[in-house]
């Protein structure tokens, strides 16, 4: 992991190395000339390695956008440059003997006339000359995945509906999971919250009632269609082996739920850290979500950042619509939606692609 060091001179490097040393509780850092030094943490469950850049204060904007990346947009910015007469390097921008600085890498492409490409967009978004339009972080308006203490969280819906408020979202779903899994409820109890949750609506903020549901693995559900038809709508998942015929099972939870609107949650089932995602042909599966007319979700809790961003690009090509959601256990609904946000960027997904981006698209 590249970590970049803000410095006033490369001639207190050795004192910054020791004061770090030191606020890591003396982890041992080798330093590599007056600019580099390494170290090693542990992240997780695994060990990683860190290589610390320092930057004098003048070259951190071009800094920045060199270390970000990517390569190829790296490369393609340089190339624009080189045809205007400049050349680009991590320390500054130069033509002849001329070198000027920038205090942010906003700054460098505003030097070239350039419109700024966020750093999520870069591995996709390689034309520098064309903007990038692309949901941005203020563009989500509602959460459609979200559990109370009914179920496994830690929240009760009237803290949900007072973080949501703070949060200025427009709307929110209330999903709590089926029997099968995360002290799940019965499908009575379920609907026994339906009418309660729907009361917390107000013109200001409207609150669905919906449900996390599992799909078993003869693709059987935990309620029956008379019961789903009581909710706003239904969260498909796979949480008893995800990776275990995927495509089998969500041909039988699509029909079982036709007419009913449809989310898919966290879908290749993916915990990072402990499992891998299913690696299977998802062309297929996102077909059946198009012709289904199934959501995609984008899951921002930060074990799952699931779909991952590679599948959203394909999944968009194909012609997929998604939910960004936070699938929070707490009323802290934000600090987890925001990763799905950074996902949808990176799969250069635009505000019409995501249901809960406008009070229409989500009705």
């Amino acid at each position: 992991i590249d970590v970049l060091m803000r410095i006033r001179s490369y001639s207190d490097v050795s004192k910054a190395v020791k004061t770090i040393a030191s606020k890591l509780g003396g982890v041992p850092i080798t330093a590599d000339g007056d600019r580099k030094a390494y170290l090693t943490v542990k992240i997780g469950a695994s060990e990683r390695k860190l290589d610390l850049n320092f930057i004098e204060s003048q070259s951190w904007g071009t800094a920045v956008l060199h270390f970000t990346g990517s390569a190829k947009f790296n490369q393609a910015f340089r190339e624009h440059a080189k045809s205007l007469g400049y050349k680009v390097s991590q320390y500054d921008v130069s033509k002849g003997t001329k070198k000027h600085y920038f205090d942010c890498e906003e700054d460098v492409f505003k030097f070239f006339s350039l419109p700024f490409t966020p750093p999520e967009c870069r591995d996709r978004h390689l034309e520098v000359t064309k903007e990038v339009d692309v949901v941005y972080e203020a563009d989500i308006i509602g959460d459609l995945h979200m559990h109370t203490v009914d179920s496994d969280g830690s929240a009760t819906a009237e803290q949900l509906v007072k973080s949501a408020r703070k949060q200025g979202y427009k709307y929110i779903g209330i999903t709590n999971h089926s029997k099968s899994t995360g002290n799940g409820m019965t499908q009575e109890q379920a609907l026994k919250l339906v009418r309660q949750f729907r009361k917390l609506s107000n013109e200001e903020l409207r609150v669905y009632a919906g449900v996390e549901l599992d799909v078993k693995l003869d693709g059987s559900l935990d309620y029956d269609k008379s019961c789903l038809k009581k909710f706003d709508y239904v969260i498909l998942a796979l949480h008893h082996k995800p990776d275990t015929d995927v495509q089998k099972r969500l041909e039988e939870a699509f029909y079982q739920t036709r007419n009913i609107p449809v989310i898919l949650a966290h879908p290749t089932g993916r915990i990072i850290g402990y499992r891998s995602g299913a690696d299977i042909d998802w062309t297929p599966i996102f077909k059946m979500c198009v012709m289904n007319n199934v959501l995609l979700e984008i899951n921002g809790q930060g074990d799952r950042c699931d779909l991952p961003d590679h599948l959203i690009a394909r999944a968009k090509q194909i012609g997929c619509k998604f939910a960004v959601n936070s699938d929070c256990h707490s009323s802290d609904l934000w600090s987890t939606q925001v990763n799905g946000v950074h996902l949808a960027m990176r799969g250069l997904l635009h505000r019409k692609d995501i249901i809960n981006t406008s009070r229409k698209r989500f009705r």
